[in-house]
């Protein structure tokens, strides 16, 4: 799990992605072009969505995403409070720089 959707922001269909808690790298996986996993309340499996577009949210942890089909702030209202996940075979382990010589000795 990489987050949950906290509601709409603007009037395009865009959501907030709250991923407090739940990924230290939710930019690498909430990105345009990812496949993402979509789980409403009392639903039994999560739904894929394409991520249109995805930026940095305004508070920490947060993302601004928007599904491919959604184009409304009325569409964006119903993915309210779900739960959003990502395949394990689609994470990508993120890169961590090259030690330097000085840090190994």
């Amino acid at each position: 799990q990489i987050g949950f959707i906290r509601g709409s922001h603007g009037v395009r269909g865009e959501l907030k992605l709250d991923c407090k808690g739940y990924s230290d790298y939710s930019d690498q996986r909430a990105k345009k072009g990812a496949e993402l996993f979509v789980q409403w309340p009392g639903k039994r499996a999560p739904r894929p969505w394409k991520c249109a577009s995805a930026r940095q949210g305004t508070q920490p942890n947060s993302r601004i995403v928007k599904f491919k089909g959604v184009n409304s702030r009325e569409q964006a209202d119903r993915f309210r409070g779900a739960q959003v996940f990502v395949r394990d075979m689609d994470v990508e382990e993120p890169s961590l720089p090259e030690p330097s010589i000085e840090e190994t000795a």
